[in-house]
């Protein structure tokens, strides 16, 4: 009944892993061992000594004393046997408190390894994301440069066609046509005739258009 919760926790800490784990495991197994022979001879000693008194008793014709002889043997057999079981578990209780102080100072430093892992990891990894906002900042903010000098230069065509030197761009939606084709970065007709409209409104109120 002693053994079973022991062999439990040794099972656990056997699948939870730990230092040197297994040679201690090993060494229990071997050390019960030999403590239960021991037990066993000195149990088949006991009842042989306890037979041979008993045999004394009855050839002097002394039942009671043979009785009473028997009743010590057998008290001293069960003490015998329950302070080794004791002094078993007190052992085994002392070398399961320095196996889980051992894979519990291990634990702390695969914690430790594993957290300063993590905290690089994390640190590479914001790094990398700042780098990336920052190269895409710079990309849109060069995009919109683009698109903001394509935006002037289409605006001094738009000049030119109101002027009547380019008659072939007689509708809004020619002149988006050709503000595409001349700036690529310019993607949009429906926002290109949205300028337009816009420029031919600022003339009609008497300011000059501008972008």
């Amino acid at each position: 009944m002693t053994e079973q919760p022991k062999n439990q926790l040794i099972s656990l800490l056997a699948l939870s892993g730990g230092p040197n784990l297994a040679e201690a495991i090993e060494r229990e197994k071997v050390e019960r061992a030999r403590q239960e022979a021991e037990d066993r001879r000195f149990e088949s000693y006991c009842y042989k000594r306890l037979a041979r008194i008993k045999r004394w008793g009855m050839t002097q014709e002394k039942e009671t004393l043979a009785e009473h002889l028997s009743l010590a043997a057998l008290l001293l057999i069960e003490r015998k046997k329950t302070e080794r079981h004791v002094e078993r578990g007190v052992k085994a209780r002392e070398e399961m408190i320095a196996l889980l102080e051992a894979i519990s100072a291990e634990t702390k430093m695969q914690e430790a390894a594993m957290r300063g892992v993590a905290e690089k990891y994390v640190a590479s990894a914001l790094a990398n994301r700042a780098d990336r906002r920052r190269g895409a900042a710079a990309k849109l903010a060069n995009d919109r440069d683009g698109k903001q000098a394509a935006k002037a230069a289409a605006l001094e065509l738009w000049k030119e066609r109101h002027a009547g030197k380019h008659p072939t761009l007689r509708t809004v939606e020619q002149f988006a046509i050709e503000v595409m084709r001349r700036w690529p970065v310019l993607t949009s007709s429906k926002v290109i005739c949205g300028w337009s409209t816009k420029w031919s409104k600022s003339v009609r109120e008497g300011r000059p258009p501008a972008c």
